[in-house]
C-alpha cells in the first residue's frame, strides 16, 4: 500500500518499514524509492525509510526549475523526517541520493549519526563534463518530446561512442525518456549537473561521523576519483571500490548490499 504525505502542493510517496533505529536511503537521479530499498536488502535491524524525490517516482507535482536543487531536495527530506518524528538516522544515497545526503548532512549534522555515500556523482564543480550527456538528454527532451527526442537522441555521435564502451551507461540514459514523468520532470537533467551539494572540499571536513564511501572504477558517470576524494576529506571514512554497475551490475549490487550490511552492523 503506497504511503503518502503533503508537504505544502507536492504528494510525497515514501516507505516506512521495520523497526529499529532509523535507516534513511536515498535513490540516484531519474530513478525512485525502489532502487534505495534494494540496495538496503540485506541490511537488518532497522526501521528502513526511503522516498520518491519531486520530479520522481509516484511523487506527484509537476516539477518546476526551481525545484531542481539539491538545497530543495534536502529541505524535502528534513520535512519527511519532521513528519515521521525521526530524531535522527543513518542516512545514506546513490550518486544524487550521495549528494543530498551530504548536504544534509552538513545542514543539520545533529540528525545524522552515520553515513554511506555509494557511487558518488558530484563534489563542488558546476556543471562537470561527466554530465554532458544528460544535460544532451535534457536539450533533446525539451525540443522534440520524449518519443521524437529519443530516437535523436540515439543517433547522437557522442551517445553512439558511449554506448560501443558502456551499453548499460547509455541504456540508463534512455530511460530518462521513459519514466513516468520523463515528460515534465525533464529540467532536472539540466539544473541538478549544474548544482553542488557543498561550496569547498574542506567542508566536508565537518562531517565528523563513520562514513562509508564506495566508488567504482570504469564508471563514465561517477568518477572514482571523486569518491577517493570525498573519502579524503571526510576524516572518519572508509573506501571501498567495487566492479563497475555498468560492467558487472550483479556483482555489483551484490557485493554493494553486503558492504552496506557490514558497514552498518558495527
Amino acid at each position: 500500500m503506497p504511503a503518502y504525505y503533503s508537504n505544502g502542493p507536492i504528494k510525497f510517496h515514501y516507505s516506512d518499514q521495520g523497526k529499529g533505529n532509523p535507516l534513511v536511503f536515498l535513490h540516484g537521479l531519474g530513478a525512485d524509492l525502489n532502487q534505495s530499498r534494494e540496495m538496503i536488502q540485506k541490511v537488518t535491524g532497522y526501521r528502513k525509510i526511503t522516498l520518491d524525490f519531486r520530479g520522481h517516482g509516484k511523487t506527484i507535482r509537476f516539477i518546476t526549475d526551481g525545484d531542481a536543487s539539491m538545497a530543495v531536495f534536502s529541505q524535502d527530506l528534513f520535512q519527511l523526517l519532521q513528519y515521521l518524528k525521526v530524531e535522527y538516522c543513518t542516512l545514506g544515497g546513490i550518486s544524487l541520493g550521495a549528494a543530498v545526503a551530504m548536504k544534509f548532512t552538513l545542514q543539520y549534522p545533529d540528525l545524522v549519526e552515520r553515513l554511506v555515500l555509494v557511487r558518488p556523482a558530484w563534489l563542488n564543480e558546476k556543471d562537470s563534463e561527466h554530465f554532458r550527456l544528460l544535460k544532451l538528454a535534457h536539450d533533446y527532451i525539451q525540443k522534440y518530446g520524449v518519443v521524437t527526442g529519443k530516437e535523436y537522441f540515439e543517433e547522437n555521435p557522442e551517445f553512439i561512442e558511449a554506448k560501443k564502451l558502456f551499453p548499460e551507461y547509455t541504456s540508463s540514459l534512455l530511460g530518462h525518456f521513459s519514466r513516468s514523468q520523463g515528460s515534465t520532470a525533464y529540467s532536472l537533467l539540466k539544473h541538478l549537473p549544474e548544482d553542488v551539494p557543498f561550496a569547498e572540499m574542506e567542508d566536508l571536513v565537518q562531517i565528523k561521523i563513520p562514513t562509508l564511501v564506495v566508488g567504482t572504477a570504469q564508471d563514465p558517470l561517477h568518477p572514482l576519483a571523486y569518491a577517493e576524494k570525498i573519502a579524503e576529506f571526510i576524516t572518519l571514512s572508509q573506501l571501498e571500490i567495487l566492479p563497475s554497475k555498468y560492467l558487472h551490475p550483479k556483482e555489483h549490487l551484490k557485493q554493494c548490499q553486503n558492504k552496506i550490511a557490514g558497514f552498518l552492523v558495527k
